[in-house]
């Protein structure tokens, strides 16, 4: 889950892993533009929680959060207010 949405200033991304993976989470405008990767590397079984505050060059506007893990992604739409 991805909340407050909208936000400012920061979101937060909450999910949950069944087994160790590497897991990518990266933020893309809606042109399919990536605007930046929150993290990239392996994480245990359980509960997670990352926090998004974007750059100070980051507009307003609707963006896409993307999971993704070895197996399965999962894509959030969020809208950020300055």
């Amino acid at each position: 889950s991805v909340y407050p949405n909208p936000f400012n200033p920061s979101t937060n991304i909450s999910y949950t892993l069944d087994s160790i993976d590497n897991i990518n989470i990266t933020v893309f405008d809606t042109l399919g533009n990536e605007m930046e990767t929150l993290f990239d590397g392996y994480q245990g079984i359980g509960y997670h929680d990352i926090s998004w505050v974007p750059a100070h060059y980051i507009p307003s506007g609707s963006y896409f959060i993307k999971i993704s893990t070895s197996n399965n992604s999962i894509i959030n739409k969020v809208t950020y207010i300055k």
